[in-house]
């Protein structure tokens, strides 16, 4: 059985090429993780995994104590911690942007639907990213 190869996603979207623009550079973000398996983790086993908000919750006490974090507002156990990482990169993301006149994409190489990006040694010599 072949499978049919798909253009990347973006974070929760289809990827829009970015158009070559002379002295320009175009950056992305590339999470090597599969969100699938690491927010499906057992959580009992504290060796190799990524935090539970939970676990952050208690090392950054009392930053995300407000009601946006929540279970009512955000992802709990460990795709929340997920999330922080995605969340963490917005500023840079809108700086970027600016200085290049490019949006910067991220991807995952399996990301929160399931949909795979091209392997990281295939991704990293694609130029048209």
């Amino acid at each position: 059985m072949s499978t049919v190869l798909q253009p990347p996603r973006t974070y929760n979207q289809n990827h829009v090429a970015r158009k070559y623009t002379a002295g320009k550079r175009r950056l992305s973000i590339y999470w090597t993780w599969s969100y699938p398996w690491e927010a499906n983790r057992d959580v009992a086993g504290l060796d190799n995994r990524f935090s539970t908000m939970t676990e952050v919750r208690r090392v950054a006490w009392p930053a995300y104590e407000g009601t946006e974090w929540d279970a009512m507002h955000f992802l709990q156990g460990i795709a929340g911690t997920l999330e922080l990482f995605h969340r963490s990169t917005l500023a840079f993301q809108k700086v970027a942007g600016e200085v290049t006149g490019h949006p910067v994409a991220v991807f995952q190489r399996i990301d929160q639907a399931g949909y795979k990006v091209l392997s990281t040694k295939e991704f990293c010599r694609t130029p048209t990213r």
